[in-house]
């Protein structure tokens, strides 16, 4: 499915009726702590006793890493360095709060490498965007949901196997995407 801006995918629905695994990799998530739906959706998932676990991709700070500076510039545009800060030191209070209200079941890492696209997995849905130089932030842009077999999937690309089918083949472009990332990546201890 394909629409114009995040917000017409419902994905706080999708976050609500999680219950294996859900994976960020849609820096920064100040906007997302910010979103009384967003937030009710996550403790939905995160506090039902067959839940899921949250695994967050969250950028390094502000002259870490020279792709960090440039991404935050498309994410962020017309902001200066301080305030892209601020964006960054808002998505981690977020994160921190969900570490410490559900711990155990969220774990936080920091990129290494630079992200090509948004991608946010729910279950078996993959919700992914793009990134651009505009004003119209990334939110806004075009997102797409597919359903595809996410576990199995993560499992091809551990074992270096490619799917059969066309459609695998498309949604395992995006989860070896994740993989790397999520290989590449240092656990962040929020605490």
């Amino acid at each position: 499915m394909l629409s114009a801006g995040l917000s017409e995918l419902n994905l706080d629905a999708a976050l609500k009726s999680a219950r294996r695994e859900i994976i960020f990799l849609a820096p920064p998530y100040g906007n997302f702590g910010k979103s009384p739906q967003i937030c009710s959706a996550l403790e939905a998932a995160l506090t039902a006793s067959q839940g899921a676990s949250l695994t967050v991709l969250c950028l390094p700070e502000m002259g870490g890493f020279l792709w960090a500076d440039e991404l935050m510039s498309l994410l962020r545009p017309g902001m200066d360095m301080w305030e892209k800060q601020f964006q960054l030191d808002n998505s981690r209070i977020f994160l921190r709060g969900l570490t410490h209200k559900f711990p155990g079941r969220v774990s936080v890492f920091e990129l290494r490498d630079r992200p090509n696209f948004p991608v946010l997995i729910i279950d078996d849905q993959i919700f992914f965007g793009h990134f651009a130089y505009s004003e119209v932030l990334t939110p806004d842009g075009f997102w797409c949901r597919v359903e595809a077999p996410v576990g199995e999937l993560f499992d091809q690309v551990s074992a270096g196997r490619e799917p059969a089918l066309a459609a695998d083949c498309a949604a395992f472009r995006i989860i070896s995407e994740c993989a790397f990332l999520l290989e590449h990546a240092v656990a962040v201890d929020l605490r």
